[in-house]
């Protein structure tokens, strides 16, 4: 990977990060816990170790 060039540093290394961290949002865990409303709703037999998951 990266031709023997230094690889990722080649590509900027610190300014591709925090390109990336300002393009991608935080996870909030809504999509989580919007899966698991999903699964209860659909599969009763998940139901009881949902919980579990937090």
């Amino acid at each position: 990977m990266g031709g023997g060039r230094g690889g990722r540093a080649a590509y900027g290394g610190g300014r591709v990060v925090a390109t990336v961290e300002t393009l991608v949002p935080e996870d909030d865990g809504s999509a989580e816990a919007a899966m698991r409303e999903k699964l209860a709703l659909r599969y009763n037999t998940v139901r009881p170790f949902l919980s579990l998951l937090g």
